[in-house]
């Protein structure tokens, strides 16, 4: 493990990566987990020369910051940006892939429709494409004022039940102390519905090898956005694969040895 300086803003790196990887695997983690909960998945991915690397969000995890806070999204995306530079700088030539799960998959979205990095592949997981219907448009009207007023009012809590159907990990995900519990900051709402929002006029500038996975049953984030997407893009390299009945986190349900054999194999098929 690792810290790396983004600018004015220093993130914790978590990076499990073989001593010869024949590629490069980065991923964006989602709302208020961390980088390390993706252990099991990278030590999967290793024994196939697949190097792994996922920085704690500014205000997530071990990274500093106030916890489950987004101040400003472009400064997320800026600092995405400049630590999967130097880690391909350090590992130049070799194939580099990009996996964003839930608000991570937004941020892989928006980081690549705005910067327009190279990638040989892109996949998201249950990624944050479509304001939930649970958000009336009163609401949506009123996050703006409340994040101008009072960015750090703290107003509902996500429902960690609906992140798996395993409830031990429901209950390991609860007493992570590098994961926020809390309730969501007005802030943190507003612009991740307003980048939600945004990001659907975007769609069609993707052009990236995309694998697009969801769970039917999740109700965290919709696989409606999921399915927009996939018609949306204008990749000619493009999967969409659902899960029947699996909930937020895929490679936390009980297909995840499916999953996570899904996800080698489409990489691996792609260097």
């Amino acid at each position: 493990m690792s810290e790396i300086k983004t600018g004015n803003r220093d993130l914790y790196i978590h990076q499990w990566i073989p001593e010869h990887p024949r590629v490069l695997l980065f991923i964006l983690h989602g709302v208020f987990e961390h980088g390390g909960r993706y252990k099991d998945f990278a030590h999967f991915l290793n024994k196939d020369g697949i190097g792994v690397i996922a920085a704690d969000h500014f205000g997530h995890g071990r990274s500093p910051g106030l916890k489950g806070y987004i101040d400003s999204w472009s400064a997320l995306v800026d600092d995405t940006d400049h630590w999967i530079k130097n880690y391909r700088n350090k590992y130049p030539g070799i194939p580099c892939f990009l996996l964003g799960h839930s608000l991570g998959g937004l941020l892989a979205v928006s980081y690549l429709t705005s910067i327009n990095p190279q990638f040989d592949g892109v996949v998201l997981m249950s990624a944050a494409l479509k304001v939930s219907d649970d958000i009336s448009p009163l609401l949506q009207k009123l996050a703006p004022v409340l994040a101008t007023l009072a960015p750090k009012l703290k107003t509902v809590k996500l429902d960690a039940n609906a992140i798996s159907r395993d409830p031990d990990v429901v209950e390991k995900y609860l007493n992570d102390p590098y994961v926020y519990t809390g309730k969501i900051y007005a802030q943190t709402g507003n612009e991740t519905l307003k980048t939600t929002r945004d990001i659907v006029r975007y769609f069609s500038e993707f052009k990236w090898p995309v694998l697009i996975l969801h769970g039917t049953h999740d109700r965290l984030t919709d696989p409606a956005g999921s399915k927009k997407f996939y018609d949306d893009i204008d990749s000619r390299d493009k999967t969409l694969q659902l899960y029947e009945g699996a909930f937020h986190e895929l490679l936390n349900e009980p297909e995840k040895d499916q999953v996570m054999e899904g996800i080698r194999i489409w990489i691996t098929s792609r260097i």
